[in-house]
C-alpha cells in the first residue's frame, strides 16, 4: 500500500469528526444559522410538503366524490363530513403525523406556524372540531407569522360553522375584516364568511359579500 493511500484515513478522520459536530449542534432549539438552515430543510421537505400534498390531494378526492342534491340550495363550501371523509382517513392521518413532526423535531424551522395550520385543517376536515379550534387559537396567540396567524383564524371561523357556533364565527369574522389579509386569506375569508350567512339562511347577505 502507498504512503499516499496510507494517509486517507487520517485526512478523513478530521473532516468526519467536524461534520459529526456540526450535525450535533443542530438542535431544534439553536438559532444560529446552520442549525436553523438545517431544520428549516428538513422539515419542508421530510415533513410540510408531504403533509400539505396529502391533504390537498383528500381534500380533491372528498371534493370529486361528493352527491349534489339539487333540489336544495348548492352550498358556498362544501360542509364537512365525517362519513365523506372515511375514503381519505388514514391519508389525513398520516398527514397529522407528518405535519406533527415539526413542531416534534424543528421547533427552530420557519415552517412551525405553517405545520400547525395544516394540522388544523386536517383535524377540521376529520370534523375533530375542538382539537381544530385548539390548534387554530394557538397558532393565532403563538405564531411569529401574521399571514400565517391570518390563515389560522380564518379555519377558526370555518371550524366554529361547521359547529353551528355562529357567534364566535361572527366574532372572528369581525376582527378580520380589519386586518390586513394577503390575497389567498382574503379570497377564504370571504368564502367562509358567505358559507357562515348562508348557514344562517342569510342569502341575500351571503350573495352580497
Amino acid at each position: 500500500m502507498s504512503r499516499y493511500l496510507r494517509t486517507i484515513p487520517f485526512l478523513l478522520l478530521p473532516a468526519i469528526l467536524s461534520l459529526t459536530a456540526g450535525l450535533v449542534s443542530c438542535s431544534q432549539y439553536s438559532t444560529k444559522p446552520v442549525s436553523k438552515g438545517y431544520h428549516n430543510l428538513t422539515a419542508h421537505f421530510n415533513a410540510y410538503v408531504i403533509a400539505r400534498d396529502q391533504i390537498n390531494q383528500a381534500e380533491q378526492i372528498i371534493f370529486k366524490s361528493r352527491q349534489e342534491n339539487y333540489n336544495q340550495l348548492m352550498p358556498i363550501l362544501l360542509p364537512v363530513d365525517s362519513m365523506g371523509m372515511q375514503p381519505v382517513k388514514p391519508q389525513i392521518d398520516d398527514a397529522i403525523k407528518k405535519a406533527s413532526l415539526i413542531p416534534e423535531r424543528h421547533q427552530n424551522s420557519k415552517w412551525l406556524d405553517d405545520a400547525y395550520v395544516l394540522i388544523g385543517r386536517a383535524r377540521l376536515i376529520k370534523q375533530d372540531l375542538p382539537n381544530a379550534i385548539e390548534v387554530f387559537k394557538y397558532v393565532n396567540t403563538k405564531g411569529t407569522n401574521e399571514d400565517d396567524k391570518h390563515t389560522a383564524l380564518v379555519g377558526l371561523m370555518r371550524a366554529y360553522v361547521e359547529g353551528s357556533d355562529y357567534t364566535n364565527a361572527l366574532n372572528v369574522a369581525e376582527y378580520l375584516r380589519n386586518q390586513p389579509l394577503n390575497k389567498i386569506n382574503t379570497r377564504d375569508f370571504y368564502l367562509t364568511k358567505a358559507y357562515l350567512h348562508e348557514r344562517q339562511g342569510e342569502y341575500a347577505v351571503a350573495v352580497g359579500i
